[in-house]
């Protein structure tokens, strides 16, 4: 805005100042309009940039400071303490928002919450982008993955044009890379690049870690029944053993059956640990029912410790991640848990209709024969 004042103060046309900026022509005089009102001219007494600004604050205030122009901030408002409590227990800010457009009906975007943080919890904020500087794992420890955009490519077989992606794995050590061209981005590719790479480097690294990977195949997998969730999941962890990890499989109601076993006889310890050790655990069916107390912490105790030891985990399930929340009887360690769980992951949801009822026994088209007797 203060840029169209002082080309215009400048002597160019507001046309001229449209076609430069990129700006409809109306746009230009909506914004030349008050400087005129104000008897101010072309080729005036020049004036510096603050104290354009000054004048843009006086005559646009709306404009100048944000708070007075989102619309939606008023119904933000009402839940600041409960942001506030989120912010400093390190949830997110897309966790936030989605727990108050689920659980309260909060009418208003992510962005938008994210700009009211900006403007009016700087300290909170601020708090959420502190980057803590690591030392440089050992060798084979861990390994990076991306995706990078190469390119178009121009398919000679059918002339198709395409677009051409790199799956990328860095050494965190050596900084040595694989790098592999795609053309898509699906399961399919995803495992091929990992064996690929693995193969390159001559071994597994213990430890994987995607960089920002929405398209790449992770976990959990989510969607409705019958779609091949357990399967793909049984699909990765076999692929893992013959990487020569060791994978553990198995049904979330039978593992914390397991665990409450623990309790009952004191062997807990020793149970956790056997679900520790795994470098892939796979959780199948996780958040089909309401958990018990002693069942959230369990989980809460079993997937903290295998965040610290740097194992994998594979969960499939037929709801959203928001909507475990509410299964959970105590909302702290849900919150700590899930936020931990769902932001350092990646989610594939899988839809379609059933493949069950392809495997229904085959009828022969007759009504059922009256039973005698």
């Amino acid at each position: 805005m203060t840029e169209i004042l002082i080309h215009w103060h400048a002597g160019r046309s507001q046309s001229q100042i449209a076609s430069s900026l990129g700006l409809d022509r109306k746009t230009v005089k909506k914004y030349v309009d008050p400087a005129v009102a104000a008897g101010l001219s072309p080729g005036g007494p020049g004036l510096s940039s603050d104290e354009w600004a000054q004048l843009v604050r006086e005559w646009f205030p709306h404009l100048a400071d944000t708070r007075l122009r989102q619309v939606t901030w008023p119904e933000i408002e009402k839940y600041r303490e409960f942001i506030v409590a989120m912010l400093k227990a390190g949830v997110s800010k897309q966790t936030i928002w989605q727990r108050l457009r689920d659980e309260e009906g909060l009418v208003a975007s992510s962005a938008s919450l994210k700009r009211y943080i900006a403007a009016n919890l700087p300290e909170e904020d601020q708090r959420e982008r502190v980057t803590v500087l690591r030392d440089d794992p050992p060798p084979g420890a861990e390994a990076q993955i991306d995706y990078g955009y190469l390119g178009s490519w121009v398919d000679p077989i059918g002339g198709r044009k395409r677009r051409i992606w790199a799956f990328v794995m860095v050494l965190a050590m050596s900084r040595m890379m694989f790098v592999r061209p795609v053309v898509t981005m699906d399961q399919r590719a995803w495992t091929e690049c990992h064996v690929e790479a693995f193969a390159f480097f001559g071994g597994v690294p213990a430890r994987l870690v995607p960089d920002n990977l929405r398209t790449g195949v992770a976990r959990p997998d989510l969607g409705p029944v019958g779609v091949g969730k357990t399967h793909v999941a049984q699909g990765l962890g076999h692929l893992a053993i013959r990487q020569g990890a060791e994978v553990r499989f198995m049904k979330t109601s039978r593992l914390l059956a397991t665990l409450a076993g623990g309790h009952a006889d004191r062997t807990w310890d020793r149970r956790l640990r056997e679900f520790i050790r795994p470098a892939v655990l796979i959780l199948d069916d996780f958040g089909m029912r309401e958990l018990t107390a002693t069942q959230a912490d369990d989980l809460y105790e079993l997937i903290s410790e295998r965040a610290a030891a740097g194992g994998s985990m594979v969960l499939t399930s037929n709801r959203s991640p928001v909507d475990w929340y509410p299964l959970f009887p105590n909302p702290v360690v849900a919150e700590s848990l899930l936020d931990r769980l769902i932001n350092t992951s990646h989610q594939v949801f899988m839809n379609g209709p059933s493949y069950r009822p392809n495997k229904r026994p085959a009828t022969t088209g007759q009504p059922p024969k009256e039973a005698i007797g």
